[in-house]
């Protein structure tokens, strides 16, 4: 339609006519009339498929562009970043999803996932990058942390997969001066009631700056909290509203930051721990032993026993047969990140500014008591600091890392083995690579150490059962084997069957008779190889033992555990643990009186 012709029919109707663009052509139609319905007439009268289609892309560019664009607030937070700048399309949802899933058809959540991304992908290709969704934001976001390439996240987004790397870091600099800007230490989400527990942990952070001597690395000391979650739970109403009134439209995210850095508090002393008493020996309290050790060894034991005489290949790995057993009753928790502190954690200044950051957490949850976890070599200056200070961090309960309690106990273990055969073993058989070997002793790669460790003690405790079998009075061991698979299956799908009371009188006696079997190899009536490789057997079962109490938060495994870790470390030289791991045990003994509430294994 000409300009001259349009503007008289303008001129005459008024507003009783509205238009919508066609490609190079308007569509006049009644203002009673919707956009929509409009379209679906006039698709509606013409025959050709093709046409059709046309218009209807036409109706849904359209829609795309009437999209109103949302403006960014100052303060950007992790949830706007997520809805990205505009509201949903419905029409062109749904028309992905009639693609997609069929007409009439509801998606799956794999599919739903698709199909937002499908339309995330139109909405920002047809705006050319004006309107960005929260999967455009947070992929790049992602593929700059994990590669660091900035050609990747470019050709991402000419493919129109995610914003360019320039937005990317202006995303992350908002972000990071809305980190700076708050005002209360607890991350977004995190709620501010006693009744969801919550603890803060603190490690260091290296850079890998690399210098010639090793020395001047840059390190960070960087704290995370984990919180209880629940979705009853109400906010705090007493949280800072966002500041929604000065709105960014229209202006370039900032990219470049200039951080104040925070003053330290001073603090010079060295101090030693010289005034707490430890609790007497002949005390109740160190009388008691976990309930639950009895049973998660024999679920150790069973778990051997699948292993060696599973023709399926079906049994998994010693965490997967737990957790597929494990009546697990803990609540859900949410992980945050602090705000880092760019000094090394190994200064008394910054152990001090962790502690009180930990109580300002404490006092904003208002929590009485509240859990820090270190590793050993922060951990022992804050419990220095915390008798120094006493009673201003009282209500501070410091746990010893469990990541670098396993590490110590690896090097421990390392210790041992070194130089018996094992390693030769392992390298031979092809479990371990022969240029691992002494990382693999010096306890340097936990999760090598882990792998390795589980597989050839399960390995040593097979062949040590089929000696049993074979000089056990004992017939017909099939039976047995046939009565534990059926256990396994029946106990993955009814916890009831977690006891040994649904089994025979003749498998019990069997397990009886293998526990007397182990006291005869722990004695060396079998041998001194057999005694040896015993001993290793048995400080993997300890291992597994506090791996178990970490991962379901059981003090009174853990209370069991760390004595004969203890006796381990002082026997393998290795005095710092050896001394600090009495000290903790010693505290998680009083916990009950001291820290009341506060009775969970921290992370």
């Amino acid at each position: 339609m000409k300009a001259k012709v349009y503007g008289k029919i303008k001129e005459k109707f008024c507003d009783q006519l509205n238009y919508v663009e066609q490609g190079n052509k308007k569509l006049l139609f009644s203002s009673a009339m919707s956009h929509a319905k409009a379209l679906s007439s006039f698709m509606s009268h013409n025959g050709t498929m093709k046409s059709q289609l046309k218009r209807a892309a036409c109706f849904l560019r359209h829609e795309i562009l009437q999209l109103k664009r949302n403006s960014t607030p100052t303060s950007l937070t992790v949830d706007d970043v997520m809805k990205g700048n505009f509201n949903s399309c419905e029409a062109l949802t749904q028309f992905v999803t009639d693609v997609v899933c069929g007409p009439n058809k509801r998606p799956s959540l794999s599919k739903k996932t698709r199909v937002d991304s499908v339309v995330s992908d139109i909405v920002f290709s047809t705006s050319n990058g004006r309107k960005v969704s929260g999967k455009h934001m947070a992929l790049g976001s992602a593929v700059k942390s994990l590669t660091g390439s900035r050609k990747l996240l470019n050709i991402l987004n000419r493919l129109g997969h995610c914003v360019n790397y320039t937005a990317t870091e202006g995303i992350e600099t908002e972000l990071c001066f809305t980190v700076l800007n708050k005002s209360n230490l607890l991350p977004e989400n995190f709620k501010k009631v006693p009744s969801l527990q919550t603890c803060v942990a603190f490690d260091n952070y290296d850079k890998f700056v690399h210098t010639d001597d090793g020395k001047g690395t840059l390190h960070d000391t960087n704290g995370i909290v984990v919180q209880v979650y629940s979705e009853e739970a109400v906010l705090d109403t007493q949280d800072e509203p966002q500041d929604l009134s000065t709105l960014r439209s229209g202006k370039r995210m900032r990219r470049s930051l200039e951080a104040s850095t925070e003053d330290l508090p001073s603090y010079h002393k060295k101090p030693k721990m010289t005034k707490t008493t430890m609790i007497p020996l002949d005390s109740p309290l160190r009388g008691g032993f976990s309930s639950d050790l009895h049973f998660v060894r024999f679920l150790d034991t069973l778990w051997m026993i699948s292993l060696a005489t599973d023709e399926t290949k079906s049994v998994p790995m010693w965490a997967g047969y737990m957790a597929l057993r494990s009546d697990n009753t803990q609540p859900k928790q949410i992980v945050g990140y602090l705000k880092p502190i760019p000094h090394s954690p190994t200064s008394y200044s910054v152990v001090l500014e962790t502690m009180r950051k930990t109580k300002n957490i404490a006092m904003e949850c208002q929590q009485d008591h509240i859990s820090f976890t270190a590793d050993l070599a922060v951990a022992k200056m804050a419990l220095a600091i915390q008798e120094d200070l006493s009673p201003q961090f009282d209500n501070v309960f410091i746990h010893l890392g469990g990541f670098h309690i396993e590490l110590a106990l690896w090097k421990a273990i390392g210790k041992l083995i070194d130089e018996s055969g094992g390693p030769y073993v392992l390298t031979e058989s092809g479990v371990l690579a022969e240029g691992s070997l002494r990382g693999f002793i010096g306890g340097t790669n936990h999760a090598r150490c882990k792998r390795v460790h589980q597989l050839f003690s399960a390995v040593l405790g097979a062949l040590h059962f089929e000696l049993f079998l074979q000089s056990s009075s004992q017939r017909n061991p099939q039976k047995w084997v046939d009565e534990i698979t059926t256990w396994n299956a029946e106990s993955l799908h009814n916890k009831s069957y977690l006891t040994t009371n649904h089994f025979s009188d003749e498998l019990q006696l069997m397990l009886s008779s293998y526990d007397e079997f182990c006291n005869a190899t722990s004695r060396g009536d079998h041998g001194k190889t057999a005694q040896f490789w015993y001993i290793y057997m048995q400080i993997m079962q300890l291992y597994s033992d506090f791996e178990r109490s970490v991962r379901t938060s059981n003090v009174s495994l853990l209370v069991t555990t760390l004595p004969h870790l203890a006796a381990i470390f002082f026997a393998f030289n290795q005095p710092n643990y050896a001394r600090w791991l009495v000290r903790y045990h010693d505290n998680l003994l009083s916990i009950r009186s001291t820290h009341p509430g506060n009775n969970k294994v921290s992370p």
